[in-house]
C-alpha cells in the first residue's frame, strides 16, 4: 500500500494517530452539494465546542462562492478542528479559504484490509457503474461504453438488504429496553458503534467485494468502487462525477497505475 499512495501519507497518519480525539466521520462531502450534511456537521462541531475534532478526509466543492465565506468564518471560530482533504484539488481550496488546520489524506476506504474479507473470483464480465443520484454528468464523457457491459449503481441503490433489516429489528428491540433498565447515554453511543462496526461495516464491505469480484473490466462514476477496483486489482475506466472528485483521486494517488484509464 505505501507503493500505491507514498510515503506522505503515512506520515500524515501518524500525526493523526498520535494525537487522540474524537473524529467526525461523513461520507458526505463539505460544501453545498449535500448542504443538510455539511450543516449537520456544523451542529455536531457546536456541540461540543471545547473538542478537539478530526474531519476525516473529504472532498471540498462549493458552487456557491459566498457559501464559502460562511463556512471558513464558521470553522475558523472553532481552531480545534482539523479538517482532512482527500485529494489535492480540495486540498487546495482548504489551505485558500479555511485557517483550519488542514491534512492531505487518502479517502478511509484505502485502508480496509481485504484479507479479513472472502474474495470471489472473476467471470471475464464487464461493469458500467452508472450513478444514478445527482452527481452524474449526462453526456458529461466520451467513452464508449462497450455494449455487452451490465450497467448497475451501487448495489444499495438499487435493493434492500434483509441481514440489514434484521439487524435494525433487533437493535430496536434493544432501544426499547431502554424506558426499563435506563441506560446511560455513553452506553447506548458505545451499543451503536459495535454495532456498525461489528455488523454494519463487514456486510457492507463484503457485499461491495461480491459486487466487484465477477468483473474483470470496470467503467466507473464512483469514486469508492475506483478505490476497491484498485484493492481487488480490477481494471477501470474513469468517468468524472460532478465535482471532480473522481479524477482529482486518481491525479492526487494514482496516477500512473497501470490498470487505470482516464
Amino acid at each position: 500500500m505505501k507503493e500505491t499512495l507514498g510515503e506522505d501519507v503515512y506520515a500524515n497518519c501518524n500525526v493523526l494517530a498520535g494525537s487522540y480525539a474524537p473524529g467526525v466521520d461523513m461520507m458526505w462531502d463539505i460544501g453545498d452539494l449535500y448542504r443538510q450534511h455539511s450543516e449537520f456537521r456544523r451542529i455536531v462541531i457546536e456541540s461540543y465546542p471545547r473538542n478537539k475534532v478530526i474531519i476525516l478526509p473529504q472532498t471540498i466543492y462549493y458552487e456557491c462562492q459566498e457559501l464559502i465565506a460562511k463556512d471558513a468564518a464558521f470553522y475558523a471560530k472553532y481552531p480545534n478542528v482539523t479538517i482532512c482533504a482527500r485529494e489535492q484539488y480540495s486540498f487546495d481550496l482548504l489551505k485558500k479559504h479555511f485557517s483550519n488546520s488542514c491534512l492531505l489524506l487518502p479517502d478511509m476506504a484505502f485502508f480496509i484490509n481485504l484479507d479479513k474479507y472472502k474474495l470471489g473470483k472473476e467471470e471475464g464480465k464487464t461493469l458500467f457503474l452508472k450513478r444514478i443520484d445527482k452527481e452524474f454528468v449526462q453526456d458529461g464523457h466520451n467513452v464508449e461504453i462497450p455494449k455487452d457491459a451490465e450497467v448497475h449503481d451501487w448495489p444499495t441503490y438499487e435493493q434492500s438488504f434483509d441481514k440489514a433489516e434484521r439487524i435494525e429489528k433487533l437493535f430496536y428491540k434493544l432501544w426499547r429496553l431502554e424506558n426499563i433498565f435506563k441506560f446511560s447515554e455513553k452506553s447506548i453511543a458505545r451499543l451503536n458503534d459495535w454495532k456498525r462496526n461489528y455488523f454494519y461495516r463487514r456486510f457492507y464491505v463484503q457485499l461491495g467485494i461480491d459486487f466487484l469480484s465477477p468483473y474483470t473490466l470496470i467503467y466507473t462514476t464512483r469514486l469508492h468502487v475506483m478505490i476497491l477496483g484498485v484493492l481487488l486489482n480490477k481494471k477501470m475506466h474513469l468517468i468524472n462525477n460532478s465535482s471532480g472528485k473522481v479524477v482529482n483521486f486518481y491525479n492526487t494517488w494514482l496516477k500512473g497505475n497501470k490498470n487505470i484509464e482516464v
